[in-house]
């Protein structure tokens, strides 16, 4: 399927079926998510997979009662990580085992480490929440080009989601991503008829 097939095929869906995504189609969707950019390629992303029903209903009552986390097949819970430490240490050792040099690598982290430093923590929350916001992105288009259905969802109660899934402080909890099937599929995608402000 050409990519703004896929694009203009995907909507939000607000109640799924019981049919679940199989494991091969979840990794699928994760390995999207593997390879999607990100500012200095910092990834500062990671993903919790919430499969268990009874741990689904425990989240529904902090999602606003919103039927998508109870009738979904998964959802995809997207962490930012906040410990700059532990991002660049990772990011470090994913540029050695792809064998760059290592003095390169060293000047390069001790680079980003002093411009990030520079940031408040807000800022740096904003900052690397952009970056999993792409993430969702990949992760939206992979589920559609599988005829996966699929709802990014904001309302959550943080402090909730982070009790039931035992969520440490450092990470954030950015956004949710409901996914499975869905009887009806709505064609009719209502857009803006243009994004284009001007081009110099």
């Amino acid at each position: 399927m050409d990519v703004l097939d896929i694009i203009r095929h995907r909507y939000a869906a607000k109640e799924f079926n019981s049919e679940k995504v199989d494991d091969n189609q979840i990794n699928y969707i994760l390995e999207s998510i593997r390879l999607a950019p990100s500012s200095y390629n910092l990834q500062p992303w990671s993903i919790i997979v919430v499969s268990d029903q009874k741990i689904k209903e425990q989240l529904y009552e902090y999602s606003y009662r919103q039927r998508q986390i109870i009738t979904a097949s998964d959802i995809f819970v997207f962490l930012t990580d906040l410990n700059i430490d532990r991002i660049l240490n990772e990011l470090k050792a994913a540029r050695l085992d792809y064998g760059d040099n290592p003095n390169r690598v060293d000047q390069y982290i001790s680079k980003l480490r002093a411009e990030l430093s520079t940031k408040s923590r807000e800022q740096l929350r904003s900052y690397l929440e952009h970056q999993t916001y792409i993430a969702l992105g990949f992760a939206m288009l992979a589920a559609e080009s599988l005829g996966i259905a699929s709802c990014p969802m904001g309302g959550f109660e943080e402090r909730g989601y982070r009790a039931v899934l035992g969520i440490e402080e450092d990470y954030a909890i950015t956004v949710l991503l409901a996914i499975g099937y869905v009887t009806d599929r709505r064609d009719k995608k209502i857009r803006k008829q243009r994004v284009l402000l001007r081009r110099v």
